[in-house]
């Protein structure tokens, strides 16, 4: 006699990802973009003959921005994840459920970027870069995008709702 085949179990349904989950994974990706700086900038200083960038320096700043822009949005649409996010299981995913197309990628990184405007304002204010109170706009905007999920029936932060994704955490793959 035959034994039945077991009922294969529905698929567990995906999360979103939780607020300190996603902090690791960016403090992952901070390291990541801060080497990718340090790195652009020995470049320039070296083209330079050992001369500095000069504080205030815009194009360096577009630069160091186009660094940052890339790194993120091209991991995020080749696979939806930073190698933060590969580390703490975190997929990024169009609302959907596709994968991210550059459209959304470059959306959720200038959503992501305006707490950096906020703070480059203040300093073009004439607050200097180190007084906590160029950061305070920065970092109010950047914990409102993020405890938006507080709030969210679908527990999406606000960034992730006005650029149309989903940040999921990712199943344990067997034998982990």
């Amino acid at each position: 006699m035959t034994q039945p085949e077991p009922t294969p179990s529905p698929a567990k349904p995906l999360t979103e990802a939780g607020l300190m989950r996603r902090l690791a994974a960016a403090s992952y990706d901070l390291a990541l973009v801060l080497a990718l700086w340090a790195l652009a900038t020995l470049v320039i200083v070296i083209t330079r003959g050992g001369e500095p960038v000069p504080e205030g320096n815009w194009p360096y700043r577009l630069l160091l921005l186009a660094i940052t822009a890339g790194f993120f949005s091209g991991f995020w649409v080749r696979g939806g994840q930073t190698l933060g996010m590969r580390a703490w299981r975190l997929q990024l995913r169009a609302a959907g459920g596709a994968p991210v197309d550059w459209p959304a990628a470059l959306r959720r990184f200038a959503l992501l970027a305006l707490p950096a405007l906020a703070w480059l304002l203040a300093i073009a204010a004439g607050r200097p870069a180190s007084d906590p109170l160029a950061a305070l706009p920065a970092g109010l905007l950047l914990a409102a995008l993020m405890l938006w999920r507080l709030f969210d029936p679908d527990q999406r932060t606000a960034l992730d709702r006005l650029a149309a994704t989903r940040m999921i955490v990712l199943p344990r793959k067997p034998g982990s």
